[in-house]
């Protein structure tokens, strides 16, 4: 709980330093693809973790990453506050927490997509559509393909989850045969 409230205070900092809606999504870019980076390299975060390296160093190795990636120079503020204290291991969360925060300013909202079958662009259109009706927001999808599935989609915003799976409509006709089914018995 200590990190998420920590991770929370740092991605809102960034968010709040962002007056122009417009930078909003660039700078999500920029940020998730450094914390891929850092994540993947092991041997960046034994460096970085490295108390014999000299905080500056750290500094000015992250800054020349972030400075290739096109950071401005909110986020190596960001990175260097967090190398200052010791807290690069919250940099997923705070990518995470930065990401949700964006799409709240930006009245949009991300739903988990599974189907059976990869979708057409006809498909996926019609599903954001639906999704963006339901919800009232802007939506973006992240796809997952599921081959258990029979056919369908499931889809997951926020706490909801809609099944419009073959398997839930044949559960779904399954249980209102059954109850015929035992008067008949």
């Amino acid at each position: 709980m200590k990190n998420y409230l920590a991770a929370y205070r740092y991605a809102r900092s960034l968010s709040e330093t962002i007056d122009d809606d417009q930078a909003l999504e660039p700078t999500l870019e920029i940020l998730t693809s450094f914390t891929e980076t850092f994540q993947e390299s092991e041997a960046l975060q034994g460096i970085i973790g490295n108390p014999a390296v000299p905080t500056k160093a750290q500094i000015a190795i992250l800054d020349a990453i972030l400075e290739k990636l096109g950071a401005d120079s909110r986020l190596k503020k960001l990175v260097a506050v967090l190398v200052q204290r010791g807290r690069t291991r919250i940099l997923p969360e705070v990518t995470k927490l930065f990401a949700a925060q964006t799409d709240a300013r930006l009245n949009r909202v991300s739903a988990q997509v599974t189907s059976a079958v990869a979708l057409s662009d006809t498909q996926r259109n019609d599903i954001i559509a639906s999704l963006e009706k339901f919800s009232g927001m802007h939506v973006r999808i992240d796809h997952a393909v599921d081959p258990d599935l029979l056919g369908g989609v499931i889809a997951q915003i926020g706490g909801t989850i809609i099944d419009g799976s073959v398997r839930a409509r044949i559960e779904r006709l399954k249980q209102s045969l059954l109850p015929e089914e035992n008067l008949g018995g």
